[in-house]
């Protein structure tokens, strides 16, 4: 069996993706869920966000509107024909997709107010670390989620049945993600696994 271990090989198969057309548009169920999760993220005008794996833009266009002219939005993924997609929806100048790792964004310290992780989390292949780099970027006010539109299992499940390339990219339980968390310097505020999603909200302590 095949895994990942470079973030070079893991756009390859991100950019087949995009070009098989998946992951473009959210489907009405999963609309539907999206609908209930912006709400409890809270996004406000003058809001800095992060948007990690962002994909095709699909999260990143539902979001702009709710920065307001102050606000800023950085969008990154590893795929450069994902990102290419993203482009294409022209959206506000305050929204930057970019080309690049989470892990490796450049970005300043105590930066952002919102992280947001939406179907990505089991993809960064060095978890811990890409946590750490998480808490450097968000401000000491800022909130992170981390979101998946099923469960865990249901993910997971998914994941190990869908293809060699992604099969060992999993969601860690709650004991192993509390642990990363709290080595990574957050603290969890909430966390909801049910057929509905799961959702994780976690603050820097």
């Amino acid at each position: 069996m095949m895994h990942f271990q470079t973030d070079e090989e893991l756009a390859i198969f991100f950019d087949q993706c995009a070009k098989d057309g998946l992951m473009l548009t959210f489907d009405p169920e999963e609309q539907s869920k999206l609908d209930c999760l912006l709400p409890e993220w809270d996004i406000r005008e003058g809001h800095r966000i992060f948007e990690a794996g962002c994909g095709a833009g699909r999260l990143t266009e539902q979001l702009a509107p709710k920065i307001g002219i102050s606000g800023e939005i950085f969008a990154c993924d590893l795929s450069p024909e994902m990102i290419a997609l993203a482009k294409q929806r022209k959206l506000s100048e305050r929204v930057s997709f970019v080309c690049r790792s989470a892990l490796k964004n450049n970005c300043p310290a105590n930066w952002f107010n919102r992280i947001l992780c939406l179907n990505v989390f089991p993809h960064f292949l060095d978890k811990p670390k890409t946590l750490r780099e998480f808490r450097r970027i968000i401000s000491r006010d800022g909130v992170m989620w981390i979101n998946h539109l099923c469960s865990r299992e249901s993910i997971n499940h998914f994941h190990s049945n869908a293809s060699d390339e992604v099969a060992n990219h999993i969601l860690p339980d709650e004991e192993e993600m509390g642990v990363l968390l709290k080595e990574a310097g957050f603290g969890i505020m909430s966390l909801k696994d049910s057929d509905a999603g799961y959702s994780l909200k976690a603050i820097p302590v």
